[in-house]
């Protein structure tokens, strides 16, 4: 089985998550999506310049982290947290 400090999940998420929204601060319509490769727990932000250049990933370990609209930044945050630890624990991880 394998493992991951919840600490590692946290800053992981909290680092991208603020990389995303200065990156979309950047200028018009560029977007970001929170990822998660539940294969090495490695957790990035996809940016991308408009909804038409969004990746498409054929792996079946990564996922999308969601959060729900309209919330503040610590809200997401917890949720994008949330997400992650439900997939890893779906795909066989021990959070400590």
């Amino acid at each position: 089985m394998k493992t991951i400090e919840r600490r590692k999940i946290e800053k992981a998420v909290k680092k991208e998550y603020r990389e995303g929204r200065k990156w979309c601060r950047g200028g018009f319509s560029r977007h970001f999506r929170m990822m998660l490769d539940v294969s090495d727990g490695d957790i990035w932000s996809d940016v991308f310049l408009n909804e038409g250049e969004r990746k498409v990933y054929h792996s079946g370990t990564i996922h999308c982290l969601s959060h729900n609209d309209g919330d503040t930044v610590a809200d997401r945050e917890a949720e994008y947290i949330s997400n992650a630890i439900r997939l890893l624990e779906a795909a066989g991880w021990e959070i400590k």
